[in-house]
């Protein structure tokens, strides 16, 4: 008889949650979590065409060649009055929540401003080349040179050197990313338009403020789907 394969926990500092309080999750391991939202762009000198196919620009090119929409500049142009409502909306356009939860008004209107702009609504489960990029600098700044780099179970992890991630390579999809002494993690839940980062209250305050990226901190009944019933 064959055994049956089990896989061992998940290590919470390589990690996220499917689902429910974030907090809770990581309660073990850090006491703060800032959920950093994903970036709208408009290309400036990209042609459209090469965000189709398979020749994306990387996220090196993206950031050299497009502007950064804030949330909050998006909400204050289209039907949208609150980034629960935005989270809402991003996620119906992706199909990720059930259907008592969607709001087809909040996803059509953020589709209709795409399409009218040509500003690139962000993916699912893959972090944004602008806030990758000030979270890796602002984490060079801070003094760390290397990056442990795994997939969203971590399971399979490699080292990277952070300068070699900004200028030609990128964190892959869902990855969850953490310092090599454990103290810090970005992770991106697949189904998010928005990244965890993960560390004690006074680092991560300390990496917000120097990266500079919109978003907010997580309290006790943050969920992971947490625009749903805000």
């Amino acid at each position: 008889m064959v055994k049956k394969k089990i896989l061992p926990t998940f290590d919470i500092y390589a990690s996220f949650p499917s689902d429910d309080l974030i907090l809770d999750y990581y309660k073990n391991r850090f006491n703060s979590v800032f959920i950093a939202y994903h970036q709208f762009y408009k290309p400036d000198n990209i042609p459209m065409n090469k965000f189709e196919g398979d020749d994306f620009p990387t996220n090196a090119e993206i950031r050299s060649g497009c502007t950064a929409i804030s949330w909050a500049e998006i909400i204050s142009k289209v039907s949208l009055n609150t980034p629960s409502e935005m989270d809402v909306g991003l996620r119906t356009h992706i199909g990720g929540l059930k259907r008592q939860f969607e709001n087809k008004a909040f996803s059509d209107a953020i589709r209709q401003f795409s399409k009218e702009t040509s500003i690139s609504i962000p993916d699912e489960g893959c972090i944004c080349p602008f806030v990758e990029g000030k979270l890796l600098s602002a984490l060079h700044e801070l003094g760390y040179e290397w990056l442990w780099v795994g997939d969203e179970f971590g399971i399979e992890r490699r080292l990277k050197w952070i300068e070699d991630i900004l200028i030609k390579d990128e964190l892959p999809y869902s990855a969850c990313s953490y310092t090599p002494n454990k103290k810090i993690l970005i992770a991106t839940h697949w189904d998010s338009h928005c990244t965890f980062i993960c560390a004690n209250n006074k680092l991560l305050t300390s990496l917000i403020n120097k990266a500079e990226i919109e978003g907010f901190y997580c309290d006790e009944r943050t969920k992971v789907y947490w625009g749903v019933g805000n």
